[in-house]
């Protein structure tokens, strides 16, 4: 079953916390269920980094997966189902960037996908 992705247009700080925390809720459901595993690094080899064109799309992992690509939120919120913490940081452009916490750093495993 693939619960979709919600699309909206470019957001503030605050609903896009909202909506990555929905994103990680649906994500352990998913696992909790059966539907997808739980988030393993290696599967970063198997994914890809994009970012969204037009508007901001927040992917649930059954999505992510099928999709086969991701940006910073969705990769963030599925990392969350093996206990990394999700954080939104400034790029430094004046645009947020979803991570996630690893031993109280942020990491940011779209670092580690192919472009």
């Amino acid at each position: 079953m693939n619960y979709g992705a919600l699309e909206v247009p470019k957001l503030q700080r605050p609903v896009v916390l909202e909506l990555v925390k929905v994103t990680v809720m649906t994500n352990f459901l998913l696992v909790e269920n059966g539907i997808v595993p739980r988030f393993d690094e290696r599967m970063l080899k198997g994914l890809k980094y994009k970012t969204d064109a037009s508007y901001e799309q927040f992917k649930d992992a059954a999505k992510l997966l099928e999709d086969g690509w991701g940006d910073c939120q969705d990769i963030a919120a599925y990392a969350a189902t093996a206990g990394y913490n999700v954080m939104i940081v400034n790029d430094g452009a004046g645009n947020f960037h979803v991570v996630n916490e690893v031993r109280g750093k942020p990491r940011d495993f779209t670092l580690e996908m192919a472009r």
